[in-house]
């Protein structure tokens, strides 16, 4: 071969191993997030790692997969096991399990004898977004999991780690690396380790995707109904209220979203989309989240969120922005869209609404409708004030001042005073005696200290007398107690 093809063979290459992958779009790191170490102190009730002789307890109903710390003697006093989870055994360590001689709560050095508690239950899902970092808020659930351009890194070699496997399909991702190494495992060698206790499946794998530098690629290749609806029975729980006026639906989002989008034709690469939003959306680094993506149906997409607090209006001025600079680069913008003002949390007025309304049309019924039934408004006033002083009259209790009470007399033998006998009723009592019934009184006593003469009810009287004989302002109350009688 001469000199000047073998320039020319080598610089064809260098072009088209250029335009090959320079366009692509590179993947991001996923990472498990769930650490299981038994060193870990996050992992132990109160943060305290189990000292010499304590009794570990582990959660009966624990679905995960724990080591032992390795190349250590670990002296227990006892060890409670899950029903359904795996402790393993340190291969070059030991454990020891020794008999107390001291009361219960007393080690062998006459110390307090703890319980160390094991936190975590499990299981974790992979399907379970809060299991995985690496992406933007602004992410749709489906693509806050791995997906087959992202690189999966997993803990250290010789860790214990525990995932649940999809249940609905085979997932692709561009590798998987441990925690600690400088590159991707072989595929041979990710064969032998997914086979491992580390990895609950239901007949679904994890694999290497056969795509490399792909342009406007979606997730994951084929039909992810059934995956979606696998990963929202998790994230459905976690939506709560709604915070926007017309939340949109994104696909692949098990919530209502409320942001912003620009969705751009398909003509367009998804990079050349990246890098225009980039360099708009740097101003807004404090207040905003984006996350571009491809559609299930080829296009690519521009999504938007606010940090803290939803209000629309640093979205609505975001979108605008992008719009107009995609426009200048000549990029076809379908179409764009908001989610609105914010939506406040009204619940407890739609609670009350019923009731209020209730009682509004209650009222209107007797302003309106009782007038021509004959009733005027004084007698409706009168007769809704009469109720209301009657049902706060009997809802008032007093106890320390008894409006009504009981009396009794008897005849007794001894003293000046006795009950008149039946053919005696006529007469009158003596009151000069040692006791005076005020309730046969004959005389009142007015408070100017003049003498009210008795009337005599059997001769005709006049109302003039009458009159001036009768006072009411000079009655007294007799106060009866009951308790005394």
């Amino acid at each position: 071969m001469s000199f000047w093809k073998f320039w020319v063979l080598k610089i064809f290459l260098v072009l088209f191993v250029g335009v090959s992958n320079g366009g692509g779009v590179s993947g991001l790191q996923k990472v498990w997030l769930p650490k299981t170490e038994w060193s870990d102190r996050e992992n132990w009730m109160d943060g305290k790692l189990p000292r010499p002789r304590d009794l570990l307890i582990f959660p009966i109903d624990m679905r995960l997969a724990v080591s032992m710390p390795r190349n250590e003697k670990l002296e227990v006093s006892g060890v409670r096991l899950p029903k359904n989870g795996l402790v393993g055994l340190p291969e070059q360590g030991s454990i020891l399990i020794s008999e107390t001689r001291h009361s219960s709560t007393n080690n062998l050095d006459g110390e307090n004898r703890r319980e160390s508690q094991w936190l975590r239950t499990g299981p974790f899902y992979w399907t379970d977004s809060e299991n995985w970092s690496g992406s933007s808020p602004a992410t749709p659930h489906l693509e806050r999991l791995p997906c087959q351009n992202d690189e999966v890194l997993l803990p250290k070699s010789g860790a214990t780690f525990s995932i649940v496997l999809p249940q609905s399909r085979d997932i692709e991702v561009k590798g998987i690396r441990l925690a600690g190494a400088n590159e991707s495992l072989a595929s041979w060698e990710w064969h032998s380790v997914r086979g491992g206790h580390e990895f609950k499946g239901f007949g679904y794998i994890i694999e290497y995707s056969p795509l490399t530098g792909c342009q406007n690629c979606p997730c994951q290749e084929g039909d992810l109904s059934q995956y979606l609806e696998e990963i929202c029975s998790i994230e459905r729980a976690k939506c709560g209220l709604i915070t926007c006026e017309y939340p949109l639906k994104v696909e692949g989002h098990c919530c209502h979203y409320c942001g912003a989008r620009i969705k751009i034709s398909e003509k367009t690469l998804l990079s050349t989309a990246q890098r225009v939003a980039k360099n708009v959306l740097k101003s807004y680094e404090d207040t905003l989240f984006w996350h571009s993506r491809t559609t299930w149906d080829g296009h690519s997409e521009i999504l938007i969120t606010e940090k803290g607090t939803y209000e629309g209006a640093n979205a609505a001025i975001a979108i605008a922005d992008v719009e107009s600079a995609m426009k200048e680069e000549g990029v076809e913008v379908l179409f764009t869209e908001t989610s609105g003002g914010p939506l406040y949390d009204h619940r407890i007025l739609m609670t009350l609404g019923p009731f209020l309304s209730g009682i509004f049309i209650l009222f209107l019924f007797v302003i309106v409708l009782c007038p021509i039934f004959g009733y005027t408004y004084t007698e409706i006033w009168e007769a809704c004030h009469d109720f209301a002083g009657t049902f706060f009259q009997n809802s008032q209790v007093d106890f320390d001042k008894k409006s009504f009470a009981f009396a009794r007399f008897e005849n007794v033998t001894e003293g000046n005073v006795q009950l008149a006998e039946a053919e005696q009723a006529t007469s009158q009592v003596d009151a000069g005696g040692r006791f005076e019934n005020p309730l046969y009184t004959v005389e009142k006593r007015p408070k100017n200290g003049k003498k009210v003469e008795e009337l005599n009810l059997n001769q005709p009287v006049s109302l003039v007398n009458l009159e001036k004989a009768i006072e009411l302002d000079d009655l007294e109350e007799i106060e009866m107690d009951i308790e005394k009688m």
